[in-house]
């Protein structure tokens, strides 16, 4: 054996393959950094979705406490604008009916607050600028759309349906104002009905 090993290493041939042997080694190792790199790449990589992900659904999570929050203080003054205007509804028929009496005086006829006639006209006009069914409507809408906000469901559309709901209500409420006070009450109530909407276009 001895014999051949020197014959080999006279020949030059065990110099080679021991050199080939190690150049095997070195690219083993090569490749095997090479794995363990792409390997510590992959899992970076499938890492960073997950990131991303938990970072989409946080900044979500706030900016719908945001909103809320805010559609919640403008339902509250539009909740209060209508308690404005139902209390002033009757300071509306009490005004028309002094106003009534004063033309019929300044027109010098002879009749006081409880002539028959005088009270039916009162009475007609107390009819129609009735908006007991408006406000209780709007009430219930109200109430309404304090559930879709604390709803987890789909409500975007929705909403957006119940605001022009509460819209037309309003409308109505004007028609039958025939009082500057409730008319600017009413256009303050659209005003803010009309924030609560551009807010709403933002829910799902």
């Amino acid at each position: 054996a001895g014999g051949v090993v020197q014959a080999l290493l006279q020949t030059g041939v065990l110099g080679h393959v021991v050199q080939e042997g190690r150049e095997l080694h070195v690219d083993a190792q090569a490749e095997e950094r090479r794995h363990d790199g792409r390997d510590l790449e992959l899992d970076l990589d499938l890492d960073a979705p997950d990131e991303a992900l938990d970072g989409l659904v946080q900044m979500r999570a706030e900016e719908g406490a945001d909103l809320k929050a805010e559609l919640e203080r403008i339902l509250a003054h539009l909740e209060a604008l209508t308690n404005e205007i139902e209390e002033h509804a009757p300071a509306v028929i009490a005004n028309h009916r002094e106003n009534l009496l004063r033309r019929l005086r300044d027109a010098e006829l002879d009749l006081d607050a409880g002539d028959e006639r005088v009270l039916k006209e009162v009475a007609l006009f107390a009819d129609r600028c009735d908006i007991t069914e408006e406000i209780t409507r709007l009430r219930s809408h109200f109430r309404k759309f304090h559930a879709y906000m604390n709803s987890s469901g789909v409500v975007g559309r929705s909403m957006d349906f119940l605001c022009q709901e509460i819209n037309r209500e309003f409308n109505t409420i004007g028609s039958k104002a025939n009082d500057a006070t409730l008319a600017q009450a009413v256009v303050n109530s659209k005003t803010e009905l009309e924030k609560i909407r551009e807010q709403v276009q933002n829910i799902e």
